[in-house]
């Protein structure tokens, strides 16, 4: 009688061990984070969604517009006394202001997706180079993404891996800022390293980060760390010796045109080094150029927005906003 009662047991802890097996879950018929990243065009395609997040309204397609330039000069809110983009414009933020939450919550989801790339990107069995160029892009936008927050929240979390589950740290407390600058500036110097020159870029990939790009931001973020109390004293310098390699790769160059610079048929041009891609009327995504531009222009046909921008004293100084 004993044996079978330790036999059943032996078997019940087996049984129970089994079901746990059993019961573990591996996804055939949707994708996961553990089960998508297969090859190269899994990748890309992860790469294609942290550039779809600046194309967002309540990111690059107009917040971005708010919250850096309404508290400025050239932008101004006609007509209202309140709401957000008030408060943007007279200083007078407030927790609850919704375009600040937004700058927020989509630059960390740009970061977020980014840091998913860089994690999952590098077991891929695929060409170096191309896989290192899709982490350099992957790995410049978390840069840029840290480098708006920076300077417009000072002290943030630095979040460097994706969150995995309910277990990871879901409320991380802020990280001093020279040691996100130092972040900004090593994931700036792999993209500068890894991605493509601007001329090696299909035209069907336009918008896609190039080296030289990676050279002006770290320019960018040499000068702006430079007028800090944690300032290097070599930024001002390294600023200077990323322009030189901009300039001496002859890559960009100034357009005949001024006015061709704003002109939609002209997108990608010879002076753009970065430019956030967006869709033509009627399905276009951004809404910043009603902003910077007189409303009596828009609908206009090329050729007269040619021959109004052509002359810069023609350009308008300011922007007032209403809506």
């Amino acid at each position: 009688m004993k044996k079978k009662i330790i036999l059943l047991g032996i078997c019940s802890l087996g049984l129970f061990s089994s079901c746990e097996k059993f019961l573990e879950e591996k996804p055939y018929d949707f994708l996961t984070s553990s089960n998508f990243y297969q090859n190269e065009g899994d990748a890309t395609a992860a790469l294609n969604g942290v550039f779809s997040t600046m194309q967002a309204q309540t990111h690059y397609g107009r917040t971005v517009w708010l919250v850096t330039e309404l508290p400025g000069e050239y932008m101004e809110v006609v007509g209202a006394a309140t709401g957000d983009r008030a408060e943007l414009s007279r200083y007078t933020y407030t927790a609850n202001n919704g375009e600040i939450a937004f700058w927020w919550i989509n630059t960390y989801r740009m970061i977020s997706r980014a840091n998913d790339v860089i994690q999952k990107t590098p077991p891929i069995n695929m060409d170096e180079a191309r896989k290192n160029n899709i982490i350099g892009n992957a790995r410049f936008l978390r840069a840029l993404g840290y480098f708006e927050l920076v300077r417009s929240f000072g002290d943030v979390p630095l979040i460097l891996t994706p969150v995995a589950g309910p277990n990871d740290d879901l409320r991380p407390s802020r990280t001093p800022q020279e040691q996100i600058y130092q972040q900004i500036i090593d994931d700036l110097k792999f993209a500068e390293t890894n991605c493509l020159p601007e001329n090696q870029i299909p035209a069907a990939s336009k918008g896609r980060i190039s080296t030289g790009a990676a050279s002006a931001m770290l320019a960018k973020v040499y000068l702006t760390r430079a007028s800090t109390a944690f300032a290097q004293g070599t930024d001002n310098q390294s600023a200077l010796e990323a322009c030189n390699r901009i300039i001496s790769s002859n890559t960009y160059s100034l357009s005949p045109v001024y006015g061709d610079v704003f002109l939609p048929d002209r997108e990608n041009g010879p002076e753009h080094i970065l430019s956030v891609q967006f869709d033509l009327p009627p399905t276009w995504a951004t809404l910043s150029c009603g902003r910077i531009i007189p409303r009596c222009w828009v609908g206009l046909p090329p050729s007269r927005l040619r021959m109004l921008l052509s002359t810069p004293t023609r350009l308008p100084m300011y922007a007032k906003s209403g809506t």
